[in-house]
Formats: structure tokens, C-alpha cells, sequence
């Protein structure tokens, strides 16, 4: 973790709190978090997509780690 804004943690912390709102019936949300991860990935739709794709291994563990803290158990796709 890096202090301040960063771009790929940006988008992962955006990327996770989308997941969470999805999984718990929050909706309403996604266009926003979809707006600010291309305001991170230069407004450009395929770079946007391209960001969110580079970093769904960091999204996967920090929403193990979330599930983990809880104490709900998660299954592992690898």
C-alpha cells in the first residue's frame, strides 16, 4: 500500500466496494463506482475495463480477506 490516491489502488478499493454493494442488495451504486474508476483510468471506456481486468487478482484477495474478518467462508476458484 502506497500513501495518498494511486491508481491501481484506487481502482481496486472501487472495484471491491462495487462487489460488496451487488452482493448486499445496495443498488444504485455501480454507475458511480463505474464513473470514478474511468476518472482513474483516463475517461477511456477500454482503458477503464483494462484497469479494472489488471487488477481482479488484488480485488479477489481483498474481498477474501473482508469475508475472512467476518467469518464467512469463501471458496476459491483456484
Amino acid at each position: 500500500m502506497k500513501g495518498g490516491q494511486h491508481r491501481d489502488q484506487e481502482i481496486v478499493a472501487e472495484t471491491v466496494a462495487c462487489v460488496l454493494c451487488e452482493l448486499y442488495g445496495a443498488k444504485g451504486y455501480l454507475w458511480h463506482g463505474w464513473e470514478y474508476i474511468r476518472h482513474y483510468a483516463s475517461r477511456d471506456l477500454k482503458a477503464a475495463l483494462k484497469a479494472i481486468m489488471a487488477v481482479l487478482n488484488e480485488v479477489e484477495e481483498v474481498l477474501e480477506r473482508i469475508f475472512a474478518a467476518a467469518g464467512m467462508e469463501t471458496d476459491k476458484v483456484a
